[in-house]
């Protein structure tokens, strides 16, 4: 053979060769055996011609996904199985025995373990059984979280919100590539904000509010579906990222009562895609300088130390139906542009240090249900149109210098609440207001008004709290308000119609009361407050609750007020 010697075999066994006839055209297979002879210069090969068509190699290799498939999902099912199970094994407390009983470890890695695991209670499995989402919202469950939630490697939402668990969130959680929700709010977490969320790629919506995180907000940049974060209610501290202003999905940002400093971001404030802003309660300073904001409906503000003129460029911001700027340190004139904000519900400008007026302009805003502005160093009289917005729900305009009177005819049919306090308003006819049917809470107290308490106040039902201290008001129509008795220094009637057993019950309680009193008077003998009647006056002023937008503090009991009274 050319010179060539014959190939030299030494003991080769017999072997089969499966080889493609024609590469292109996958039809024939030829199956070659070939047999090597030991102490023989011969080969013996055995051909055998094995016809394939296009289907039977498609056909075979779909039976061959499918064996593969399927061990693969027994596989990773019982990778799920136990991290749910290790999840289990750290929880603590489950007194509603939510996953107790219900988290069986019997499942295994076997093919019948997913139905097993799919129906667990929170789990939901997708078209290839395997877990897609754990929700636990409520569940009373307490402990910590294992790392192993990590190995749920097709996992696309986790809510484990409204429970109580503790420590820190394992970095092992980054593992959760497909994770598009995750929702931890009203636990008691601690450490710092999870670094790891900038690396959960797919992550459209995180919630963290009312927990004890601290450090700074991590790097979102590369979160370029994130729409909406919520971290409220935690420790954070530092600046808030300008790169925060480059996710151009971004709907949602909350971060209200944290620790946050430094100014805010210009860029933030040209994201077109943003719909709510809520930086309240931090210690943000500097200006703002709104860009574009087209879609913005919520921007909360308050409780800030932000200085410099309200922007005119914010009335621009067409789609805004809730605007609170109250408790900073903003100064100048109300813009006339407010106008603009034709959907306005809610607007908070209390508790700076404007200038001027109320602007007629409000007038405007047809679907306002709250105007507060308390506090604001506002002066002249208040425009008759506002006693005419019937959408009107809440008015604070107290600690302001307004004066003049209250028109006599008011259109407020929604009205609840009205504070009008500590102002210089003067006359009778500010008792107009007695006729809004719905008003729960009228504040009138330190203004110069006059004359008799009018009959017509025991006409309103739904009136809960009244306060006309310092005012020079006289009682004598109490007498015609039968659900009013008591001392007579307030001129209204005695209690009447009480059985005499328990009048002498009364009289016995009352002189011990008395002797009470009379060891404790050097220290209240400055603020001898009565008892009026069903009204029960206390000593202090009872629990409040208030609004952060709002200077208002509201009383949760049923009472009447005619003197100084301490606002906690």
């Amino acid at each position: 053979m050319n010179g060539c010697s014959p190939p030299r075999i030494i003991n080769g066994p017999a072997f089969t060769r499966l080889s493609r006839y024609r590469p292109y055209a996958p039809s024939f297979f030829i199956m070659n055996k070939i047999n090597f002879e030991e102490g023989k210069n011969s080969i013996m090969m055995e051909t055998t011609f094995i016809h394939f068509t296009y289907s039977d190699v498609i056909l075979l290799q779909f039976y061959a996904y499918l064996f593969l498939l399927s061990a693969n999902a027994s596989t990773n099912l019982s990778t799920d199985a136990e991290a749910l199970l290790a999840f289990k094994s750290r929880i603590t407390s489950d007194p509603l025995d939510k996953i107790t009983r219900n988290w069986s470890a019997s499942a295994s890695a076997s093919a019948s373990a997913s139905a097993s695991v799919c129906s667990w209670y929170g789990v939901s499995c997708g078209a290839r059984r395997r877990v897609t989402a754990l929700s636990l919202y409520n569940a009373s469950l307490g402990g910590t979280v294992a790392p192993h939630l990590g190995n749920l490697s097709f996992l696309r939402s986790l809510d484990l919100g409204l429970n109580r668990f503790t420590g820190h969130l394992p970095r092992e959680l980054s593992n959760l590539g497909l994770l598009q929700n995750i929702y931890l709010d009203f636990n008691n977490f601690t450490g710092d904000l999870p670094p790891w969320l900038g690396a959960l790629t797919q992550l459209k919506e995180a919630t963290l509010q009312n927990n004890s995180l601290g450090g700074v907000i991590p790097n979102l940049l590369n979160l370029s579906n994130l729409e909406k974060l919520d971290a409220s209610y935690n420790a954070i501290t530092g600046n808030i990222p300008k790169e925060i202003g480059n996710l151009s999905r971004f709907k949602s940002l909350d971060l209200k009562y944290n620790q946050l400093t430094g100014s805010i971001p210009s860029t933030i404030f040209n994201m077109s895609s943003l719909e709510m802003l809520d930086l309240s309660a931090n210690n943000l300073s500097g200006k703002i300088v709104i860009h574009d904001l087209p879609r913005l409906e919520g921007l909360f503000l308050s409780l800030n130390q932000l200085f410099g003129l309200i922007p005119s460029r914010l009335f621009k911001c067409t789609s805004l139906q809730r605007l609170s700027l109250s408790r900073n340190q903003f100064n100048g004139s109300i813009p006339a542009g407010i106008a603009s904000l034709t959907l306005l519900k809610n607007l908070y400008l209390g508790t700076n240090n404007l200038q001027g007026g109320i602007p007629p302009e409000i007038g405007n805003l047809s679907r306002l249900e709250i105007l507060s502005m308390a506090q604001s160093s506002l002066i002249g009289e208040i425009p008759s149109f506002i006693f005419n917005m019937s959408s009107l729900k809440e008015i604070d305009l107290g600690y302001n210098s307004l004066s003049g009177r209250v028109p006599p005819t008011l259109n407020l049919p929604n009205l609840e609440v009205i504070f009008l306090n500590s102002n210089n308003l003067t006359g009778e006819s500010l008792f107009g207001l007695l006729d809004c049917r719905k008003v729960r809470l009228l504040q009138l107290s330190e203004n110069l008004l006059t004359g008799p308490m009018p009959k017509r106040v025991g006409n309103m039902s739904q009136l809960r709290f009244l306060f006309l201290n310092e005012n020079k008001l006289t009682a004598s129509s109490f007498m015609q308000n039968s659900a009013l008795c008591g001392v007579s220094r307030f001129e209204v009637p005695p209690c009447r119609g009480v059985r005499r057993g328990k009048q002498i019950k009364y009289v016995l309680v009352a002189v011990v009361f008395a002797a009470a009193a009379v060891a404790i008077w050097p220290q209240i003998r400055a603020r001898p407050i009565p008892q009026i009647g069903r009204f029960h006056v206390a000593w202090t002023s009872p629990r409040m609750w208030h609004n952060p937008h709002s200077h208002a503090m509201y009383d949760p009991c049923p009472c009447l007020r005619l003197w100084p009274c301490q606002m906690l």
